[in-house]
């Protein structure tokens, strides 16, 4: 298989795990609250990643400066979730969710400047079809104007939506050379871990709240299944960012997440669709399909 094809499948099932992830994490929301979801959130995924170690076994060239950026990007993934969760309890998700669907446009621009990732004219044209489609499909044009005629801001959250475009927008290029090496599946696991004592200490330590709750049967399901996909989406992307030189491709066609969540929405919730969001999973479809022909 070669470089492009594991960039376009590892981005797509990315995009299809959270995606669909995010239907059953907001019914944990709800009930747990964002330090304990993303609490059991992380134990799950360190289950899930588990597995991964029978397909790859290798270590990394541990060093001091390897155990510090794990606790770096443990920080930054806590501080993108909490972030993310904060700007949607108290901002429109119309709004919110183009701009931190979208910080695979700083990505890609980091990787340009910083690491030399070439960028011909057909990728460029591709990747601009699926960030407008991205951003069509995230974007509700009805709840844009009941905002609007309730007279309430539309600028709620958007300062936090901005911190997780940046976290994430310089996140990914530097993970992707992090992992590019051997031991990718165990610094995967390693970081997931950081990232779960860190949720962890600052719940019990900051917000002075018990770590975890027992949930009911319902709620555990809920959560199993948000473990899962994004587990699965996860650990899809990163395969396809160790395995693959084409940084950029899986990182647009995995923010394109919002399409499988407006489809898992229609299909699950019986949520309506818009034109709107019509038009944008055709552009995303079709800026995948482009980049097949790169």
């Amino acid at each position: 298989m070669n470089e492009l094809s594991v960039a376009i499948i590892s981005g797509i099932i990315a995009m299809i795990g959270w995606g669909v992830a995010d239907i059953f994490a907001k019914k944990a929301l709800d009930v747990l609250g964002h330090y304990r979801t993303l609490i059991y959130t992380n134990l799950l995924l360190i289950m899930f990643t588990l597995p991964l170690f029978f397909y790859d076994r290798s270590l990394p060239d541990f060093s001091l400066n390897t155990f510090l950026f794990i606790v770096i990007f443990g920080v930054a993934d806590f501080l993108g979730y909490i972030l993310l969760y904060k700007a949607y309890s108290i901002g429109n998700v119309s709004i919110i969710n183009p701009i931190t669907s979208t910080y695979v446009v700083l990505s890609a621009i980091f990787s340009y400047f910083v690491f030399g990732e070439a960028f011909p004219p057909i990728k460029i044209i591709a990747f601009i079809i699926v960030m407008i489609g991205v951003a069509l499909t995230a974007f509700k044009f009805s709840d844009l104007k009941s905002k609007t005629r309730g007279g309430e801001s539309l600028a709620k959250g958007l300062p936090y939506a901005m911190l997780v475009f940046l976290i994430y927008g310089a996140y990914i290029p530097l993970w992707d050379r992090f992992i590019e090496g051997d031991g990718w599946v165990f610094l995967s696991f390693m970081t997931r871990t950081a990232t779960l004592v860190v949720v962890t200490l600052y719940t019990v330590l900051i917000k002075k709240q018990s770590p975890a709750i027992f949930p009911t049967k319902s709620i555990i399901w809920w959560l199993v299944l948000n473990g899962l996909l994004l587990g699965l989406g996860n650990n899809a992307f990163n395969w396809g960012l160790n395995a693959s030189s084409q940084t950029s491709v899986t990182a647009a066609i995995a923010a394109a997440y919002p399409l499988s969540l407006v489809i898992g929405a229609y299909f699950l919730l019986k949520e309506r669709l818009e034109l709107s969001q019509y038009i944008g999973i055709i552009l995303i479809v079709t800026g995948i399909v482009a980049m097949t022909f790169i």
